[in-house]
């Protein structure tokens, strides 16, 4: 077992463990954000899709998914250096083998696979002592607020024109 900056992980060998908890948390936000994935169909942001969630009085849903609980989690996602980002939404969010998802990341299956465990550590680290003070996601957090500044200057600029 190693210890990182408060956080224990498991090294079989050669081979890292994932952080179950982190895993299952990452694949609920998957789930999340394929809720917004319908195709054009309404179905994520319908009053029927939402009727089916928990606590509103319908049956189903994405039992145990809370928003702010996954826009957090999104927030983190996004501050991931890209290469993390990209085998986090390979994992988490797509459908395939660690073969295709390695693939699409341009990287080897062990690669793939150090890169999702690297992205959970971050994640692990950023829900304890928040993402701000994780140096690795620093610059994502200084790219995100740019963007965030980026758009309401467009929508200003909207609004007035």
């Amino acid at each position: 077992m190693i210890g990182l900056g408060g956080l224990w992980y498991f090294v079989l060998g050669r081979r890292k463990i994932m952080i179950q908890y982190i895993a299952d948390r990452l694949n609920k936000w998957g789930s999340w954000c394929r809720r917004f994935e319908d195709g054009g169909l309404g179905f994520g942001n319908s009053v029927l899709a939402r009727y089916g969630e928990p606590g509103s009085g319908g049956g189903g849903g994405l039992m145990g998914i809370v928003d702010a609980d996954m826009l957090e989690l999104d927030h983190i996602v996004v501050c991931l250096p890209d290469a993390l980002r990209e085998a986090v939404n390979q994992c988490h969010r797509m459908p395939g083998t660690k073969e295709q998802h390695a693939q699409a990341c341009g990287c080897a299956v062990r690669t793939y696979f150090d890169r999702v465990h690297k992205a959970h550590v971050l994640v692990t680290e950023a829900l304890q002592v928040g993402v701000g003070d994780v140096p690795e996601l620093k610059p994502g957090l200084a790219r995100l607020k740019l963007r965030v500044e980026r758009l309401k200057e467009n929508s200003f600029d909207c609004l007035t024109a």
